[in-house]
């Protein structure tokens, strides 16, 4: 199994959280893919406190 088949299935247990536990099952998905998002904001925004911002917002919308 690569990284990023192991990557899918831990999102998809996470979306199962989600499932059962409603918003409660959030921080497992958000713990998963926060630095993965930073990352990517940060070649978008080329600013890491903007790009943290960034994703920081996207979860309350």
């Amino acid at each position: 199994m690569t990284n990023s088949d192991s990557f899918c299935n831990q999102v998809r247990m996470s979306a199962q959280c989600i499932v059962e536990s409603g918003a409660a099952g959030l921080s497992g998905l958000y713990d998963l893919t926060a630095q993965r998002l930073v990352r990517f904001a940060v070649t978008i925004t080329r600013n890491q406190h903007d790009a943290e911002d960034a994703v920081q917002a996207s979860w309350f919308v």
